[in-house]
């Protein structure tokens, strides 16, 4: 008569091989390229602000600016304001950009642990997802913040660039479309390389698109948990939020 026990043993075996069949993935590590480069980027724009900029500013000083670019508030002159006021922009993407990179480093090293990937197509999927995003991310902060330093200090010339604020918009929604357009690119030929076929047919760059398909939120395999699915109303109305929100963030937070 056969064991109870021997159904439990066949189940477990095949988990253990399933388990081995997995790729044993490198963690990513830190990436420190951008980080450091938006760091050095903030302390050359910041110094030629207080020493080219800043002697020739009125007492007080202006620290705000309405849509024709004319000063309409101000605060007693120091170096401290000076510089509060050009860094809040950097400090916030600083802190994005490393806590970014610090959970895609974290993540890269649990793929294939317990509740992971279950297939050695979606481990790697998943790890060239964390890579270029890593890369992908780390450019676009550098661009933005060095676009956002540039716009301020333009308001502290002795003659402002006429447009200087549209002009710096124009290039952070230049610097986006690109990063939609490669992150869109890197998605696809992922699905290609490493295929998985309940999805053939049905991504659209790092979204889901599958109008026979009734949920908003989908798993993607790719390492990114869940994307939107723009074949409905609700998911376009996300993919575009999810974008536009800290984009708008960050310009409020300097504009006001």
């Amino acid at each position: 008569m056969p064991s109870p026990n021997l159904g439990w043993r066949h189940f477990l075996i095949a988990k253990v091989c399933i388990v081995n069949d997995l790729p044993n993935l490198p963690k990513l590590p830190f990436n420190w390229t951008w980080v450091l480069a938006t760091v050095a980027t903030t302390v050359v724009l910041a110094g030629i602000g207080l020493y080219v900029y800043y002697p020739s500013l009125p007492d007080p000083m202006p620290v705000h600016w309405n849509g024709s670019g004319e000063a309409d508030n101000w605060t007693p002159k120091s170096v401290g304001s000076f510089l509060s006021l050009i860094l809040i922009g950097p400090g916030i993407i600083l802190l994005t950009l490393s806590g970014m990179q610090a959970l895609l480093t974290m993540q890269s090293g649990v793929i294939t642990q317990r509740g992971g990937a279950k297939s050695a197509n979606e481990a790697h999927r998943q790890w060239e997802t964390y890579k270029a995003t890593s890369m992908h991310m780390g450019w676009y902060m550098f661009v933005l913040n060095a676009l956002i330093l540039v716009m301020i200090l333009n308001e502290f010339r002795p003659n402002p660039l006429p447009g200087g604020f549209i002009i710096g918009l124009i290039g952070i929604i230049a610097a986006t479309i690109v990063l939609l357009v490669l992150i869109g690119k890197t998605t696809t030929s992922l699905a290609k390389k490493y295929p998985m076929p309940d999805q053939d047919g049905k991504t659209w760059g790092i979204f889901y698109n599958d109008p026979d398909d009734n949920r908003i939120l989908v798993d993607t395999g790719m390492g990114m948990n869940y994307t939107f699915n723009i074949a409905h109303t609700w998911g376009k109305i996300f993919a575009v939020l999810i974008f536009a929100v800290p984009v708008l963030i960050v310009l409020l937070t300097v504009l006001l």
